[in-house]
């Protein structure tokens, strides 16, 4: 076997043993703290840190013994005609219990759960790796997700925000996979991707889709003919003109989905003044029903929305949860900048996806979310597609450990370890070039 042959197949098994390890560290600690939540409400503790949680299990389970009993779910069909509900975790939930055949066996469920969202953490890593971060980079932003208290809480106790951040990751790759090599068996899953998120938030959905539009305009040519890359590119357009029209359809016999600029605003207002008068609303007097009111308050929602809950707000026990989580964050943003910067010098075609997708997301969410607890919920999916900019930003300001990266990037074989040459080979740019491959 030629020696770079060799080498790449060694990386390749490193990479994979090292997301291995990631994911069953993820796994752990969502496993633990789902069990912990859930265990608090067995012995009905006067913390209640599950709430819609447990109503998506109670649901799901009773959408199981309608199907066991052999009819049609009217639970569910009832769920489904409800507007904004994300009926798709009920009937995966639904689909668990009738496996077990009405057994509601929790723990296992849980784990089920945390056995999908923990592949969250090495999504980030590949998506940090190809946007131009080396491991050290992509290493730091996956821990980032691994450890974050957002990311564990929503990801560990059968929250819809869990899958929603898995499919959203999934999305994401996807899309940058598709911009090195078109293949029409990742174009597929990326439309399952969307598909899946529409049944959980449909404007996420439609947020996403957008920006995948923009990055499959935006490919990376490499050793790729103009041809193929026109090709993709007129499949995007068509993409975003077919998402556009299906959304014009169903708004035509959905109340949830609007039909014009002027009804989506007076929406978005309703919600947002609904979400205004629990305990820890902001921005009462917001009114965005308007193009004008909604460009005028979206600077000011923006800043509530990347930075509540503020050190002096503790009024409920999530709140104080949710402060060191938010208060690190809020110093990482000067890291996602100079992340940003330094990406655009290496994959300003990944930059584009994550930009896009987050932008969309920062902009809707400031002029909707109006209390501290929504804002973090929804700030997650955010802090996911930013997370690669810490990394890339972090490994570039952190002094460089030449012996652990030396480890790390060492072939397999200890004969060959030895000869300077391959030491050469494997420390320099080459290994970096090797190690990320197709993530």
């Amino acid at each position: 076997m030629p020696r770079s042959r060799f080498y790449t197949v060694g990386l390749e098994r490193q990479k994979q043993q090292y997301l291995k390890r990631l994911y069953w560290w993820s796994f752990a600690i969502r496993f633990s703290v789902g069990m912990l939540g859930w265990g608090l409400v067995m012995i009905e503790a006067p913390i209640d840190v599950v709430q819609d949680a447990a109503f998506y299990e109670e649901v799901g389970w009773k959408v199981a013994t309608e199907w066991l009993s052999g009819e049609q779910s009217e639970t569910l069909k009832i769920l489904m005609n409800r507007p904004h509900f994300p009926w798709l975790i009920v009937v995966g939930i639904g689909c668990f219990y009738t496996f077990t055949l009405g057994l509601r066996i929790l723990p296992l469920l849980i784990a089920t759960y945390c056995a999908i969202t923990s592949f969250v953490p090495g999504m980030v890593y590949q998506m940090t790796r190809i946007t131009g971060g080396g491991h050290r980079a992509g290493n730091l932003a996956a821990w980032l997700v691994v450890l974050g208290p957002a990311f564990v809480f929503w990801s560990s106790a059968l929250y819809k925000e869990g899958i929603i951040i898995f499919f959203v990751a999934h999305v994401v790759v996807l899309v940058m996979r598709l911009q090195r090599r078109f293949e029409s068996r990742l174009m597929a899953w990326l439309i399952v991707c969307l598909i899946a998120l529409s049944a959980l938030r449909v404007y996420l959905a439609i947020i996403m889709a957008l920006g995948v539009g923009l990055g499959l305009l935006f490919v990376r040519m490499g050793r790729r003919s103009g041809s193929s890359v026109l090709i993709q590119q007129l499949l995007a357009i068509t993409i975003l003109g077919m998402m556009a029209i299906t959304a014009w359809g169903l708004g035509q016999f959905s109340d949830e989905i609007p039909t014009s600029l002027d009804e989506g605003l007076y929406q978005v207002d309703d919600i947002r003044r609904g979400l205004s008068l629990a305990d820890s609303g902001y921005l009462h007097d917001t009114d965005v029903s308007s193009v004008s009111g909604a460009l005028e308050s979206m600077p000011e929602g923006l800043a509530y929305f990347l930075t509540v809950p503020w050190p002096t707000q503790r009024d409920s026990l999530r709140q104080i949860i949710a402060i060191p989580d938010t208060t690190l964050w809020t110093v990482l943003y000067a890291f996602v900048l100079l992340g940003i910067g330094q990406a655009l010098s290496r994959n300003p075609q990944g930059v584009v996806v994550l930009l896009a997708c987050s932008i969309g997301m920062c902009c809707f969410y400031a002029i909707c979310i109006g209390n501290v607890g929504t804002a973090y919920r929804m700030r997650v999916q955010v802090w996911l597609l930013w997370a690669p900019f810490v990394g890339i930003a972090l490994e570039a300001l952190l002094p460089q450990r030449r012996a652990a990266v030396a480890r790390l990037t060492r072939g397999p074989s200890r004969s060959m370890r030895r000869q300077s040459s391959a030491t050469r080979l494997v420390s320099g740019p080459s290994a970096i070039a090797l190690e990320g491959g197709d993530a």
